[in-house]
């Protein structure tokens, strides 16, 4: 039953990775797509920056210096 009701939520062709949200520690289930774009933690709704270590992409502080305000 779980396994069903995440395949809604994220259908097997979308690849997530996870993220603790920096001010609650929530784990949080983001599309690759979304590394380095603003997200809102979906428990608490403070803001951070969506950052996949895994691809070596850009590091957070990087993305950081070009989100604009």
């Amino acid at each position: 039953m779980l396994q069903s009701l995440l395949r809604r939520k994220y259908p097997l062709s979308v690849v997530v990775f996870v993220q603790n949200c920096p001010t609650c520690g929530r784990r949080q289930r983001i599309p690759v797509t979304f590394s380095g774009q603003r997200m809102l933690c979906s428990h608490c709704q403070s803001e951070f920056v969506a950052y996949d270590r895994k691809r070596k992409t850009l590091s957070p502080s990087t993305f950081a210096s070009k989100i604009p305000r």
